[in-house]
């Protein structure tokens, strides 16, 4: 099991994972401070607004064994097969 922060408008354009939501939130960090409003933010803060689904972008959770870094193509493919949304895990966090 692992997480993978998603972007993008019809299509998933960007994608990170990490073993922790905070450390996939850290490994797209300079992605999200694209946003001007998120700059600021701490980590912790960022979480609590992606486990509410509050975000421009998602965080989901991958029941799939951890696979390390991935290309976009292998990572739309895990999130389509393996992605469970927050509101189904953010109690576990």
């Amino acid at each position: 099991m692992y997480y993978m922060i998603t972007w993008g408008n019809t299509q998933i354009e960007e994608a990170y994972v990490g073993r922790h939501p905070e450390e996939v939130i850290e490994k797209a960090r300079s992605f999200i401070n694209q946003w001007p409003e998120y700059q600021e933010l701490k980590t912790e803060e960022l979480l609590g607004y992606l486990l509410e689904d509050n975000l421009e972008f998602d965080l989901v959770q991958i029941k799939d064994p951890w696979q390390g870094d991935l290309s976009l193509n292998k990572a739309i493919e895990v999130y389509e097969k393996h992605s469970i949304p927050p509101h189904m895990y953010a109690d576990q966090i």
